[in-house]
């Protein structure tokens, strides 16, 4: 929403955090993933658990394992890490 209290982007999403090159972290039906600011998803909602984009990437959680994400939403490695 905006400073008026126009509710844009978000309606239906469970959260919405942190912003950072035009890339927004949503939780959708329990699980997390990433959006553009045209409310194209770049991750489908799949992981327990994100961070915020920082340095052009941030950390995904699925079950027991991270990995990391880039702005273009692309896994940075082909396995997990504990």
């Amino acid at each position: 929403g905006d400073t008026l209290g126009n509710i844009g982007i978000g309606a239906q999403y469970e959260a919405l955090r942190f912003q950072y090159h035009k890339r927004l972290a949503m939780k959708y039906r329990g699980k997390w993933g990433f959006l553009d600011d045209r409310e194209k998803f770049i991750v489908q909602p799949y992981y327990d658990e994100v961070g915020d984009f920082l340095y052009e990437a941030t950390w995904v959680r699925q079950g027991n394992l991270y990995n990391f994400v880039d702005l273009q939403g692309k896994l940075l490695s082909t396995h997990g890490y504990d």
